[in-house]
């Protein structure tokens, strides 16, 4: 009787230090930042939201633009990179872009995309402060006229 509650405790024991383990490299997987362990040559699919950038600041235009963002990503991110390995596809639904490419390429996307938002931002700024939100010299045309001195037709950003 004694062996069997002997070889019982010992199989519990061993039970919960192999449960234990299992949870400690659990968490320390978890805890990596993602993409070190991503080498640069792998390719691995990000999803990038991209609803600031899609929707027409042309008031007539109710449809997202997906087309020009994904022309304008492949011919600067893209541009050396054969198709069969690296893409980008529009997810309507979440309204972002699903790009798959190697670590340095979504470096690429993320500083792109970033540089967009900057430019939005600027000409936000310009155009609270009464200047044409592309060239920042003339005065604020109405919606709709161009400017004065670059040309730019108006259309005020969409709310976010």
């Amino acid at each position: 009787m004694r062996t069997v509650r002997w070889k019982s405790l010992v199989a519990s024991l061993l039970a919960v230090v192999v449960a234990s383990c299992s949870y400690f490299a659990g968490y320390q997987h978890g805890n990596r930042s993602a993409g070190d362990d991503i080498d640069d040559t792998s390719v691995t699919s990000v999803t990038y939201p991209v609803r600031d950038l899609i929707v027409s600041w042309d008031p007539e235009r109710t449809e997202p633009e997906y087309a020009s963002l994904i022309q304008y990503i492949q011919s600067e991110v893209l541009r050396d990179s054969p198709n069969a390995t690296h893409s980008i596809k529009a997810d309507k639904k979440l309204m972002s872009l699903v790009v798959t490419h190697t670590k340095h390429g979504h470096e690429e996307v993320a500083t792109l995309l970033s540089q967009l938002r900057s430019l939005h931002d600027q000409y936000t700024r310009r155009t609270n402060a009464g200047k044409c939100g592309c060239c920042g010299d003339a005065s604020l045309p109405p919606i709709g006229d161009r400017c004065t001195g670059c040309g730019y037709v108006r259309h005020d950003p969409p709310q976010a």
